[in-house]
């Protein structure tokens, strides 16, 4: 099995590869597992006598943090790993064994074919890019997945986060649903609030909206801030069970 146990695994059937659908729909499933392992098993066919070079750039042709396989990698083995995947996107009937197979999250883009009906609590990709970015729909099936719960922790692992020694009180701070600058503040306080009274801050309770009120992604805007990865330390889901809670 490619999937290392650490992190989530996400599979995708792009089709024949001519189509870059999923580089918009993975830009969004990143947005809430930004650790995740992805592999992309496209039907385009290499022929046996391409070299080792060619198949390299054709892979590296749409390799975007991405590994590429080809059709040539063999059809059972991609199958088991679209079936076992946490998230897996497809865009033709011909991975619907593994799809129906699935028990994590079944993304489909476009018209699978006339003999393949995608199952109802499958997620439409396409109308899902026609969503603003935060609209909970991913968001839920990808929790459905189990996917999240490689990420969970209990409080804020980062230096940042840290000031004290680790038996210290934590504090947490609710993250606000608006603008990204007061959802900035806000964790900033929360942080010198840490610092000056001998406490470690424990994270941000996150609210159900990534986006802020003006459109911008707060996951992302937080990761260019803190540093790549961020986020999954800072924001704890499921919340903790708090001592106490000050409004």
């Amino acid at each position: 099995v490619l999937f290392t146990p650490t992190s989530p695994s996400v599979a995708i059937d792009p089709g024949d590869g001519t189509s870059h659908w999923y580089f918009s729909l993975l830009d969004r499933i990143r947005d809430y597992l930004p650790n995740a392992q992805v592999h992309v098993w496209t039907t385009a066919t290499v022929a046996p006598d391409v070299s080792k070079q060619q198949r390299k750039d054709f892979a590296n042709k749409w390799n975007k943090g991405m590994t590429m396989h080809t059709q040539d990698d063999g059809i059972f083995g991609a199958w088991a790993h679209m079936a076992r995947a946490n998230v897996f996107a497809l865009s033709q009937g011909a991975s619907y064994v593994p799809a129906a197979l699935s028990r994590g999250c079944v993304i489909y883009y476009g018209d699978l074919g006339k003999a393949v009906r995608p199952m109802s609590h499958w997620l439409d990709g396409k109308q899902e890019l026609q969503r603003r970015p935060g609209s909970g729909h991913l968001q839920r099936c990808i929790a459905d997945s189990g996917a999240a719960l490689h990420h969970r922790v209990d409080f804020c692992g980062l230096d940042v986060c840290n000031f004290h020694s680790g038996d210290a009180t934590r504090i947490f701070v609710q993250e606000h649903g608006d603008g990204a600058g007061h959802r900035m503040k806000n964790i900033l306080d929360g942080m010198a609030t840490a610092f000056k009274n001998g406490l470690n801050f424990g994270g941000v309770v996150p609210v159900g909206n990534f986006v802020t009120e003006h459109g911008h992604n707060f996951r992302t805007l937080a990761d260019a801030f803190f540093g790549p990865g961020a986020t999954d330390q800072l924001f704890i889901q499921p919340a903790p069970n708090f001592t106490r809670k000050f409004d």
